[in-house]
C-alpha cells in the first residue's frame, strides 16, 4: 500500500509543473470572480496609521502575513490531497471496467 502512495507522491510531482504551466488560464478565469486585494495595499493603510500605533501596525502585518502563509499551506496540502484521491479514483474505476 505504501508502494501505491509512493507512486501517487510521484505522479503529481510530475503533473505539478504542468500545472503552474496552465496558470494563465487559471487567472482569466479567476479575475472576474476575486477581490483583487492586494498586499502592498494592505501594508501602506497600516503604514499610514499614527505612529502611537506602532505596536498595532506590527501585529497587524505580522498578522496578516501569516494569515497568507496559512491560506498557501491549506490550499497546496488540499489541492495535492484531492488531485492524489482523483488520481486514485480513476485507477480504480479503470481496474473496475477491466
Amino acid at each position: 500500500m505504501n508502494n501505491e502512495y509512493d507512486l501517487l507522491d510521484k505522479v503529481f510531482e510530475y503533473r505539478e509543473g504542468e500545472f503552474l504551466e496552465n496558470i494563465s488560464d487559471d487567472f482569466n478565469l479567476l479575475k472576474n470572480k476575486v477581490k483583487h486585494v492586494k498586499k502592498e495595499e494592505i501594508d501602506k493603510l497600516i503604514s499610514n496609521l499614527p505612529e502611537e500605533y506602532n505596536l498595532l501596525k506590527e501585529q497587524l502585518t505580522s498578522n496578516i502575513e501569516n494569515l497568507i502563509i496559512d491560506y498557501n499551506i491549506t490550499m497546496a496540502y488540499y489541492n495535492k490531497k484531492y488531485y492524489k484521491q482523483g488520481f486514485k479514483d480513476a485507477t480504480n474505476l479503470i481496474n473496475i471496467c477491466k
